[in-house]
C-alpha cells in the first residue's frame, strides 16, 4: 500500500466522495465502494487479485518473452515489476495483450486477453481505479497519522 499516495486521495478528495468529518471506517468504505468504470490502473498484484494467478503467471511469461525483443515491452513490464501500474482501459495496452494472444509462442491466449481488457468495463472502486487493492480502515488510520 502506497500511504503517501493515499493521503493524498484523503486529504485531496478529487473525486469529492466526502472523506471530511468521516471515521477511517467510512473512508475505508468510500474508497472501496464500486462506482467508478472506464480506466482501471492495475499492477500485477491487482491483476492476480481479480484474474487468479494462472492468468498473471501467463501474462508475465509473455511479457517476459516479448520483452527480449522489444525495448517498448520490457520498460512496461520492468515499471508494473516494480509496481508502477498500467492503465488497462488504454488502446495501446489492449494492442499489446492482443499481439502476445496472436502470437501461439507467448502463454497468453486469447480467453486470457479478454479478460484483461474487460478488466477497464468492469465497475471499479476509487480503491481499485488507485491500484491501492481494497482498503482497511487501519490502512486509513495509518496513512493519515
Amino acid at each position: 500500500m502506497d500511504y503517501s499516495a493515499l493521503a493524498s486521495e484523503i486529504a485531496n478528495d478529487p473525486q469529492s466522495l466526502g472523506y471530511l468529518g468521516k471515521t477511517d471506517a467510512e473512508i475505508a468504505d468510500l474508497l472501496n465502494l464500486k462506482q467508478f468504470d472506464g480506466d482501471y490502473n492495475a499492477t500485477f498484484k491487482t491483476i492476480m487479485s481479480d484474474l487468479g494467478t494462472e492468468v498473471c503467471d501467463r501474462l508475465i511469461n509473455s511479457m517476459v518473452a516479448a520483452g527480449q525483443s522489444s525495448p517498448s515491452v520490457q520498460r512496461i513490464l520492468n515499471a508494473v515489476d516494480n509496481g508502477v501500474p498500467v492503465n488497462m482501459g488504454d488502446p495501446v495496452t489492449h494492442a499489446m495483450i492482443d499481439s502476445f494472444a496472436a502470437n501461439g509462442a507467448l502463454d497468453l491466449t486469447t480467453d486470457d486477453a479478454t479478460a484483461l481488457k474487460g478488466l477497464s468495463a468492469n465497475m471499479r472502486s476509487r480503491a481499485d481505479v488507485l491500484g491501492f487493492g481494497i482498503v482497511k480502515a487501519y490502512d486509513v488510520r495509518r496513512a493519515t497519522a
